[in-house]
């Protein structure tokens, strides 16, 4: 028995769930880190601003901080790629809609509020001290697009998609794949130096494991004899 990714069929639809991804993977990337290195791993996000000019910072060390920021991030996209992969309707697409808009307002506010003062850094690939709104926001803006050129395609039809393809053997094994990498994740990630070569393969182990995740939630069909 052979079987067939549905979503191939649909470029703008899986276009819009990598860009979703890719826009907000960190959040998931963060709580996997916090879970498997402990309190090795500290983490912090930009969420507002105090006093005119300062950043309001979340952060934490492990699982042990603002740990409902990368909690509910992670659990939203999740739920995003879950459901809008599975059946693109008019709620789920006006929710994705909805969800990349808030992302996109959020981060310009930002930007607008602290200019280029506002700097990031994600040490283990290299980037130190760059500017906030020209690694964070491109991407935003993209996924913002693409849910949006998304949402009025949805709009414009006159039926709803039929229901996803039932769970099938590739979705099983995706997951296992997924569950495997993680765990070989865990292992880099407690090995060497913080930032090392082992973080930085950690974190790639992750991404694969991500990557086999979403094709454990995605729908796939048997293929027609």
């Amino acid at each position: 028995m052979t079987y067939r990714f549905s979503l191939w069929r649909d470029k703008l639809l899986l276009l819009s769930l990598l860009a979703l991804f890719n826009a907000g993977s960190s959040h998931i990337r963060v709580l996997l880190r916090s879970l498997l290195e402990g309190a090795d791993f500290r983490w912090s996000y930009y969420v507002g601003v105090r006093n005119g000019e300062r950043p309001a910072i979340a952060s934490g060390q492990g699982m042990f901080g603002h740990t409902d920021t990368i909690l509910i991030g992670s659990l939203v996209l999740l739920w995003m790629l879950w459901a809008v992969s599975r059946r693109p309707d008019r709620f789920m697409v006006t929710a994705l809609a909805g969800w990349t808009t808030l992302q996109l307002g959020s981060a310009l506010w930002l930007a607008a509020q602290l200019g280029d003062d506002l700097r990031i850094s994600k040490e283990t690939i290299g980037l130190i001290n760059v500017s906030f709104a020209w690694v964070i926001v491109p991407p935003l803006i993209i996924s913002w697009l693409l849910s949006m050129a998304l949402l009025v395609r949805t709009l414009l039809r006159r039926s709803e998609p039929a229901a996803a393809a039932s769970w099938t053997p590739v979705n099983t094994v995706s997951l296992a794949v997924a569950a495997g990498g993680l765990a070989l994740s865990g292992v880099a990630l407690n090995f060497g130096v913080q930032h090392g070569a082992g973080d930085l393969l950690g974190i790639g182990l992750i991404y694969a494991s991500l990557f086999a995740l979403m094709l454990g939630l995605a729908p796939w069909e048997r293929k027609p004899v």
